[in-house]
């Protein structure tokens, strides 16, 4: 804190919610689609597809606050080693662990500066494969090397996993784009979706990502509905009103309140910055279908005929007032004399 600028106070808050699962996606191989192996794509083939293709070019659409992923087997390298030759060599555990954390990154070597241009040189040293990690030099005997693969297995492993993903009874890789908090959900899914498009471009031959669920298609719908609600309820309060209360103009007067009352709903959600998700919708269109028709069918019915909503106040007659005053003078006499 105290290292940070004057007027500036972080906090912790969470970047997405409830209902920020936009955009759904699986990985799936065409029917007859080959590796690069000649084999049918397995699950962790189609999970690393996810997680080293699709993912880190989704995670560049503005408003993607992450992508998580469920289904397949994330892809492992394991090293078992072997006790008894570790004694054998006189090695140990941590002498494989060390060789493996030397052995598996990547080293920059500065530049070479020719013709007023510089050209950086970088030292790749990641493994590629299970061989690379076989030939892994732990330690020496003498003039000979020992190798990784001298005193330890090496193979492909799975990653414990908690769960799986099915579509129509078959595992498919899922994957999940969750929206920042505060962004609109509409614009975001279609960002996503125009991703997706040149995604599949760039996936292995034989494999497609194909979409499951938009939310701009359920936001579409969601639109369509309100409006159809609003039409019907208008054309349903029209007629219900004219059969009960006998007037076409008070019927089409109280029929007004729905658009009247969309209007004014949504000209405070643009004021207020509330985007036109599928809570606000809906409240709008029950709220207005059933609130403001019943409000006013009573007043229009009541103006249309010339009368008053109002209640009119009356007050107690009084039998003592009433004689009092049928006998003014003698009761001003009255007060006279007692005076």
């Amino acid at each position: 804190m105290a290292r940070m600028p004057a007027g500036l106070a972080p906090s912790m808050g969470p970047i997405a919610t409830g209902l920020g699962e936009i955009f759904m996606w699986t990985v799936e191989p065409k029917p007859g689609a080959l590796n690069e192996d000649g084999r049918p794509y397995s699950a962790m083939d189609l999970r690393t597809i996810q997680d080293w293709i699709v993912r880190p070019q989704l995670k560049t659409v503005p408003g993607v606050a992450d992508v998580n992923t469920i289904g397949g087997f994330t892809k492992q390298f394991h090293v078992t080693p072997d006790p008894g030759r570790l004694v054998a060599y006189g090695l140990t555990v941590r002498d494989v662990l060390g060789a493996l954390s030397d052995n598996n990154s990547n080293v920059g070597a500065g530049y070479i500066e020719r013709r007023g241009e510089q050209y950086l040189i970088r030292a790749p040293g990641q493994v590629a494969g299970l061989d690379d990690i076989r030939q892994i030099v732990v330690g020496m005997q003498g003039s000979t090397p020992i190798r990784l693969g001298d005193v330890a297995g090496v193979q492909l492993g799975e990653e414990l996993r908690t769960g799986a993903a099915t579509e129509n009874g078959k595992e498919v890789v899922l994957g999940t784009v969750f929206m920042l908090q505060g962004e609109n959900s509409r614009i975001v899914s279609q960002r996503v979706a125009d991703k997706m498009v040149a995604i599949n471009q760039t996936l292995p031959a034989g494999v497609t990502a194909k979409t499951v669920y938009d939310r701009t298609t359920l936001v579409d719908a969601t639109i369509e509905t309100v409006q159809h609600n609003l039409v019907i309820g208008a054309l349903l309060v029209i007629v219900i009103l004219f059969l009960f209360l006998g007037n076409v103009r008070a019927a089409v007067i109280t029929a007004f309140a729905i658009p009247l009352s969309m209007l004014f709903a949504m000209s405070g959600m643009v004021l207020g910055g509330v985007s036109g998700n599928l809570l606000s919708l809906g409240a709008l269109d029950f709220g207005i279908m059933s609130t403001a028709p019943w409000s006013w069918s009573r007043i229009v019915f009541d103006t249309s005929r010339g009368g008053s909503t109002r209640p009119v106040l009356r007050r107690p007659v009084r039998s003592g007032l009433t004689s009092c005053c049928g006998r003014r003078a003698k009761c001003g006499a009255q007060r006279s004399t007692a005076n």
